[in-house]
C-alpha cells in the first residue's frame, strides 16, 4: 500500500508512525454526504452529492479544483471593470465590441462600477484600443477604466448591507434550530460568485500589467478565495511565477541574452526576495489602484501585501510555491467530500473572530487556517474525513506533484472516494469540536492530519501542527503558549454557553448568537485586549516555573 507514497513522505510516516502503513482505513468507506444544499459549491455545482470526476484517458488530466481555477482565470482575462453611473449607457458603449456574456454592478468607496464579462477576448482587445488616457496621468493600459458622462441622472439606490453584524445575527435569530443556525452563518458570509469574479479580476489585471515585461508570468490566487472557505472580507493570496515552462527552460539552440545575470548565482530564497522585491517596486509605480504596499520579506514565505482600490481588498503576493496551491486543493477536496465542514468552519472563524483568538494582522496569534487544521483533524477522529494517508495510497499517478525534487500524492478525484453515510447534526458537530479540543493536551501532543491520530511532540512549540504535505514543517509554529491557553479558555466557556443557550427564545439571543459578540469584532478588537492577554500570562509564568518540558523559545515567539 506504501508503493504510491511520495518517497521523502513515504521515509517520514514509516519512520514516525511505523505501523501506518500497514493499517487498513476501515472508516473511509462508512462516510456520508450531505444533504443540505449551502448554496453554490466551490466547484460550481448546487448540489451537495454532485461530483465532478477526471477522466483516466492515459493522460494527465486536469483536476476538479484545477478546473475551477483554470475556468476562472480565462472569465476574468475576459472580464473589464467600468466606473460610470448610468447602466444603459455604459452597456450600449461595451456592446459595440462583443457579446456579453454577463454584467454585474457593484459599489465600493461611493463610486459605482459595472464588471462586464465578454464572450470573446477579442472584444476586449477591441475595446482597449479605442480607449484613451487621461491627460496628465501616467500612459498606463488597463482593463480599469471609466466612462465619461456628462448627464448623469441616474441616482444610486441605497443597499442592504447582507453581511453587516446586525443583519447576520436578525437572520440567525429567525432560525428554529443550531444546526438551521450555521448553515445561514455560512450563507450570509461566504464568497458569492461575484466576489470570486473580481478576486480573479484583481489577480489577471497584476498578470496583464507584468507581462510586457515578463511575457511568462503567472498570477494564480490561492487559500480561501478559491477553496470554499473564503468570506466577503477575506484576503487576496495570490503567487507569481515568472519562469517560462520547462520545454522552452531546455532549449539549446538559441536563448536570449538577459543582462541581470546575477540572479543565477543566487540562491533560491535570495532569489523569491529579489524578485518580489522589484514586483513590489514595479507594482507601486505603474499598476493603477495598488497603494499601501508592504514588503515583509524576512519572513518564513516572503510577501508583498498591498491593498488594491477596486474592491478595498488587501493582497498578499508571494513567490511561486506548489505547496500553497496544493493544500488549497487539499482543503477543496475535504470540502466538496463532505460539505458539513463549511458552516462548521464558519461558526468556528466567526467564534474565534469575536473572542479576539485571532486577529487581521499577523502575529502570534491563531489563524484562519490553523482552526481550520484543527477542524479537518476533529472530523477525521470522528471518521467524518478521509486522513490525508489514506487519499496518498488510493492516489495514481496522474496526482503527482512536485515540490522541492519531491513527489507528492493525495487523491484529486472525488468520485474515488466512498460517500459518508454519518448522520450527525451540524449541532452535535460544534458542540462535539468544542469538547474535543477543551481537553486536547497541546503540551506534550502533535496534530497529524496524515494519520488522523496524535503523537508526542517533536518540537517546544506551544502547539504542533503538522503540514500535511511537509511533515517536517510545523503550521502553528507561531502561536505563543498565552494565546493555546486562551483558546482552550475560550473553547469550555462556548461549552457552557452552548448548553445554557441551547433553546430559541422569542426575546432573547440564542444558539449560536450567544458565542459571539453584540457588535462587530473589527470594529471592537482593542478592547479588554490587555486584561486577557495579562491574565494569560500569569497562568503562563505559573506554568513555565513548574514544569521544565514548557519551555519558551524563540521559534514559537517569530
Amino acid at each position: 500500500m506504501a508503493t504510491c507514497l511520495p518517497n521523502m513522505l513515504r521515509r517520514h510516516v514509516l519512520r514516525r508512525y511505523p505501523m501506518s502503513l500497514g493499517i487498513e482505513w476501515p472508516f473511509i468507506c462508512s462516510h456520508r454526504l450531505s444533504t443540505r444544499n449551502y448554496g453554490s459549491r466551490p466547484g460550481g455545482s448546487h448540489r451537495a452529492d454532485e461530483r465532478v470526476g477526471r477522466k483516466h484517458d492515459g493522460r494527465k488530466s486536469l483536476s476538479t479544483y484545477e478546473r475551477e481555477v483554470e475556468g476562472r482565470r480565462e472569465a476574468a482575462h475576459r472580464t473589464v471593470v467600468v466606473q460610470g453611473v448610468d447602466e444603459d449607457q455604459v452597456r450600449r458603449h461595451l456592446q459595440q465590441y462583443g457579446i456579453i456574456e454577463s454584467a454585474v454592478q457593484f459599489h465600493h468607496a461611493r463610486k459605482s462600477f459595472f464588471m462586464v464579462e465578454y464572450k470573446e477576448r477579442t472584444s476586449v482587445a477591441d475595446l482597449m484600443v479605442d480607449t484613451g488616457y487621461s491627460f496628465g496621468e501616467f500612459p498606463v493600459r488597463s482593463r480599469v477604466m471609466f466612462l465619461n458622462q456628462h448627464s448623469i441622472k441616474k441616482k444610486r439606490a441605497p443597499q442592504k448591507d447582507i453581511t453587516s453584524h446586525e443583519h447576520v445575527l436578525s437572520r440567525l435569530k429567525e432560525c428554529v434550530s443550531i444546526s438551521d443556525q450555521m448553515d445561514a452563518l455560512h450563507q450570509c458570509k461566504r464568497l458569492t460568485q461575484q466576489e470570486k469574479h473580481l478576486r480573479f479580476f484583481i489577480a489577471s489585471a497584476i498578470e496583464e500589467a507584468l507581462s510586457g515585461m515578463l511575457p511568462h508570468c503567472q498570477i494564480k490566487p490561492f487559500g480561501s478565495c478559491i477553496n470554499g472557505f473564503g468570506w466577503t472580507d477575506c484576503d487576496l493570496d495570490f503567487t507569481c511565477n515568472i519562469f517560462p515552462p520547462d520545454t522552452q527552460l531546455g532549449r539549446t539552440d538559441m536563448k536570449f541574452i538577459s543582462a541581470k545575470q546575477q540572479y543565477a548565482r543566487l540562491s533560491e530564497d535570495q532569489r523569491s526576495r529579489r524578485v518580489l522585491e522589484s514586483l513590489s517596486q514595479t507594482l507601486r509605480s505603474y499598476v493603477p489602484l495598488c497603494s499601501e504596499f508592504q514588503n515583509i520579506l524576512k519572513a518564513r514565505v516572503p510577501i508583498v501585501r498591498f491593498r488594491h482600490g477596486l474592491a478595498g481588498v488587501r493582497c498578499d503576493l508571494s513567490y511561486h510555491d506548489s505547496i500553497t496551491h496544493k493544500l488549497s486543493e487539499l482543503m477543496f477536496v475535504y470540502g466538496c467530500y463532505n460539505p458539513d465542514l463549511y458552516p462548521l468552519m464558519s461558526v468556528v472563524k466567526q467564534w474565534a473572530r469575536d473572542k479576539l483568538i485571532t486577529r487581521p494582522m499577523p502575529g502570534r496569534y491563531a489563524t484562519n487556517f490553523i482552526l481550520l487544521a484543527m477542524v479537518v483533524f476533529y472530523m477525521q477522529t470522528q471518521e467524518l474525513l478521509p486522513t490525508v494517508g489514506a487519499m496518498q495510497v488510493m492516489a495514481d499517478s496522474n496526482s503527482e506533484f512536485l515540490n522541492g525534487g519531491e513527489s507528492f500524492y493525495f487523491v484529486r478525484d472525488m468520485d474515488s472516494l466512498p460517500k459518508p453515510t454519518d448522520t450527525r447534526t451540524l449541532e452535535e458537530l460544534l458542540h462535539g469540536f468544542f469538547s474535543f479540543y477543551t481537553k486536547f493536551n497541546f503540551r506534550r501532543r502533535r496534530i497529524s492530519l496524515v494519520t488522523g491520530t496524535s503523537f508526542d511532540k517533536t518540537s517546544d512549540s506551544a502547539m504542533q501542527i503538522e503540514n500535511p504535505l511537509d511533515i517536517t514543517l510545523n503550521v502553528s509554529r507561531s502561536m505563543a503558549p498565552t494565546e493555546v491557553i486562551k483558546l482552550q479558555s475560550e473553547m469550555l466557556n462556548a461549552l457552557r454557553t452552548m448548553d445554557t443557550h441551547s433553546r430559541s427564545s422569542s426575546s432573547e439571543d440564542w444558539g449560536i448568537m450567544c458565542l459571539f459578540s453584540k457588535e462587530d469584532s473589527a470594529q471592537s478588537a482593542a478592547v479588554h485586549t490587555s486584561s486577557i492577554l495579562d491574565s494569560r500570562q500569569k497562568q503562563t509564568h505559573d506554568i513555565l516555573k513548574t514544569d521544565g518540558d514548557f519551555q519558551t523559545s524563540a521559534s514559537f515567539l517569530r
